[in-house]
């Protein structure tokens, strides 16, 4: 080389080692014979390692770019300058990226003499720009992506294409956070294809073991944090990985990174790449994942909002309709093509003829704003309908929203709504009504009772003492027209309170023998009188003891063989028992019973059957008729046998007699003897006997009823304390000596019976007090409100005194008999 050459490069020699560029030098045979120190740190050669050596294959290798690498060796050539990127290799075998750029040397007679060129490392720039590149790709393409399984290939085909990564996978979190299933994956070329295919067949879930055990995509999912592996077929303990590991060994993977997909109710995708370790870059991937990661978190987080939005306008009860400024629908929800048919492409006007008005006082009225006119379905038929009109944000420019409620649904619901509240005030006026007349019953009881207790007891009374003939069959007519008007009030009181649904049936166990001795006690007594045969026949499969309402059946009973006895002059009467035919037992135990009352009396023509259960009517309605009667008596008896479930008629031949008969059900009762109320049941004999010597406190305010009850009672050598109210007898049980019984009235000034039975089971010296309820309200609520206050039995007004006699003497202590 020329003295001056020499000179010019030790000059840039000089140069050189001051700067931080890689240079070399080289001849003109293109092999080096210079570089500076940098070019010695940032490849790992020492110069007596390169000196003669050809530039193009130190540095060069099989990733290099063969046409960046050819124009570069031409241009060195040529002796021309030159600039190109082009990815280099250190003596290590790590990649990097080169700015390089070079110039001829010349000697002083301007003959080639060599080539210097200056090597830039520029593999972070180039990184930077690519990451940013992609980043910016992948948020475009974003944009045109319609679904997550699509968006999720994006992903994965750019990492693969653009990045020149091994293989990439996606996988979205299954609902409820249980598993994170495969969604799609991409791979470089065949070899890593098999990765990919193993990879989708895996399913990271079910666990803590599987989420921080087995995966990069695990732990990253159970983290919320980046997970990068390498060498991972190592780390893997439990085998699960063993399959993905092999592939990965043999097609040359050396690392994987998986990346969380955030959204704001924790982790909703993972990313996850594998690659090897000498491209340039590899180790800033993840931070580019975490950019992609969030333009896919957000796409994920904006399609699954898009999804519940479409959802909610698809599932709306109101039809809605997007209309553009054209006033030509655009989308339509479900309810929409339901009410009015195929709508897309429609004018709004077609089914909404006043709908430009209402978009155009949309622009002014206040939101919200809600209209009523008529809508139109496309087969022409009209409905009353409402609508509201919004500006549809973040649509095309003048579209609406338009939303139309079918009001015929509303009307009629409000119409219903209306009746029913009608048909509620109804029912509450009638309960009302029934609740006032109750109370008309037991007020109209108590106060008819009251005057005709001291009737029947008086006559009662006169009626024991010596007496003229005359005066006796006036007294005898008085007492038994006083007991015929009261069976006229019981008549319509029990008409009335059935009527009224204040009748409930008992269920109790009772001899059926029982109920037949009482029927033959009175009809059978008249039947005697009036020298008519009267029998009764029960059939033998028909069981002695029974579960129902003794009490109810004995009225039905009396009735219809009272009436029997009335309406017969010559032959008899005769009641039987049996089980029909017709009605067999049932599995729960329930069975019927067959009652008939046969009479040889005057009969019934059709006319009269017709009628004859019906409420006041009479067979002989006439004013000659020979039989009296208030004309309830069948229609009671009727309404309780419906109440036990049965039914009743009538077969009768006009002057030869008639044959009634109904059906009532019964349930299965044990043989054992039914209970008796606490004390003794004795007959009016020995009742009257026991009585003697008793001390009775009798309560009650009526001065006549005072004078009846207290004579009654002496009669029979009771001693009689009177009081007025239910404070008197109160201080009389405290003050007086002890008493065997109270016979307590319920209605009374100051106190009355129920409070002052109340304080006697209060007060520890009294609460053993027998307290016998006498009282003209005679109702079955009556009779409970007076158990309830605590006391033992029930002694309706009028007094009947030989039933009182019975009831006082069976609550009486043994003690206090005959004194």
């Amino acid at each position: 080389m020329h003295l001056d050459a020499l000179r010019q490069a030790e000059v840039l020699r000089a140069l050189s080692e001051r700067t931080r560029s890689l240079v070399i030098v080289s001849d003109t045979r293109d092999c080096i014979e210079w570089v500076n120190e940098p070019f010695c740190r940032h490849t790992g050669y020492a110069l007596a390692d390169v000196v003669g050596r050809p530039v193009d294959e130190l540095l060069n290798g099989p990733d290099t770019a063969r046409e960046v690498r050819d124009a570069l060796a031409l241009a060195r050539a040529e002796g021309r300058p030159t600039s190109a990127e082009i990815l280099h290799y250190r003596q290590s075998g790590e990649q990097y990226w080169a700015l390089v750029e070079g110039a001829p040397i010349h000697d002083a007679a301007g003959r080639p003499a060599g080539y210097i060129s200056t090597h830039t490392d520029v593999t972070e720039l180039r990184i930077a720009s690519s990451h940013a590149a992609v980043a910016r790709l992948v948020g475009d393409r974003l944009l045109q992506c319609h679904s997550i399984e699509e968006a999720a290939r994006l992903v994965t085909d750019t990492l693969v294409g653009i990045l020149d990564v091994r293989a990439a996978c996606v996988w979205t979190v299954e609902p409820g956070h249980s598993a994170l299933h495969f969604v799609t994956g991409a791979a470089s070329a065949a070899p890593f294809e098999e990765w990919v295919q193993i990879t989708s067949t895996l399913l990271f879930g079910g666990g803590t073991e599987w989420l921080q055990g087995v995966g990069a995509p695990g732990v990253a999912w159970g983290t919320a944090a980046p997970c990068q592996r390498t060498d991972f077929w190592m780390n893997d303990s439990s085998g699960r990985l063993s399959r993905r590991a092999d592939v990965a060994f043999r097609t040359g993977i050396r690392t994987v990174c998986a990346v969380p997909v955030l959204g704001s109710e924790g982790v909703l995708a993972v990313i996850e790449f594998a690659g090897s370790h000498t491209y340039p870059g590899y180790d800033r991937l993840p931070r580019l994942l975490e950019q992609v990661a969030q333009l896919l978190g957000a796409f994920i987080t904006q399609t699954s909002t898009q999804r519940t939005l479409r959802a909610l306008f698809d599932q709306s009860p109101d039809a809605l309709l997007v209309v553009d400024s054209d006033g030509v629908v655009t989308i339509a929800n479900a309810r929409a093509h339901t009410l009015f048919g195929t709508l897309q492409g429609c004018l709004l006007s077609a089914v909404l003829p006043e709908a430009e008005r209402w978009r155009t006082l949309s622009r002014t009225d206040p939101p919200n704003t809600v209209h009523e006119g008529v809508a139109r379905h496309l087969d022409g038929t009209t409905f009353d309908a409402e609508f509201t009109v919004a500006r549809a944000s973040g649509l095309q420019a003048s579209s609406d929203i338009v939303s139309v409620r079918d009001l015929t649904e509303r009307r009629k619901h409000l119409a219903a709504e209306r009746q029913i509240a009608e048909m509620q005030m109804a029912v509450e006026y009638a309960n009302q009504a029934n609740r006032a007349k109750s109370q008309f019953l037991a007020h109209m009881s108590h106060e008819i009772r009251t005057p005709m207790n001291a009737i029947i007891g008086m006559s009662y009374l006169c009626l024991q003492e010596e007496l003229t003939e005359q005066a006796h069959g006036y007294l005898t007519r008085v007492h038994r027209s006083s007991k015929d008007l009261l069976a006229v009030i019981n008549d319509i009181l029990d008409f009335s309170k059935i009527d009224a649904g204040k009748v409930e049936l008992e269920l109790r166990p009772f001899a059926l023998q029982a109920t037949l001795d009482q029927v033959d006690g009175i009809c059978g007594h008249l039947a005697r009188e009036k020298a008519l045969r009267f029998d009764m026949h029960v059939a033998a499969d028909v069981p002695a003891i029974v579960a129902g309402d003794a009490l109810r059946l004995g009225q039905i009973l009396l009735n219809l063989a009272g009436n029997a006895v009335k309406f017969t002059e010559r032959g008899g009467v005769r009641v039987e028992i049996r089980r029909p035919v017709s009605a067999p037992a049932l599995d729960d135990g329930r069975f019927a019973l067959e009652f008939r009352v046969h009479d040889t009396g005057i009969g019934l023509s059709a006319a009269q059957i017709d009628t004859l259960f019906q409420p006041f009517s009479q067979a002989d309605a006439s004013n000659t008729r020979r039989h009296g009667g208030t004309g309830l008596g069948l229609a009671i008896a009727k309404q309780l046998v419906e109440l036990m479930r049965g039914e009743i008629w009538v077969e009768s031949t006009v002057g030869q007699g008639s044959m009634f008969a109904f059906t009532a059900w019964f349930t299965a009762a044990s043989l054992e003897t039914p209970e008796e109320p606490a004390g003794n049941t004795v007959d009016v004999a020995a009742a009257r006997s026991r009585l003697a010597g008793s001390r009775i406190l009798v309560a009650e305010d009526n001065p006549f009823n005072q004078v009846v009850i207290k004579k009654l009672l002496t009669k029979v050598g009771a001693s009689v304390t009177l009081c007025a109210n239910g404070l008197l007898a109160l201080d009389a049980l405290e003050h007086e000596a002890p008493f065997d019984l109270v016979l307590m009235d319920v209605q009374m000034p100051e106190m009355d019976g129920y409070a002052a039975t109340r304080q006697i089971r209060a007060t520890p010296a009294l609460m053993g007090t027998r307290v016998i309820a006498m009282t003209a309200n005679a109702m079955a609520e009556d009779r409970r409100l007076c158990i309830e206050a605590g006391m033992n039995d029930f002694e309706p007004k009028p007094i009947d005194p030989d039933h009182m006699y019975v009831t006082l003497a069976k609550w009486l202590p043994a003690h206090s008999a005959n004194g």
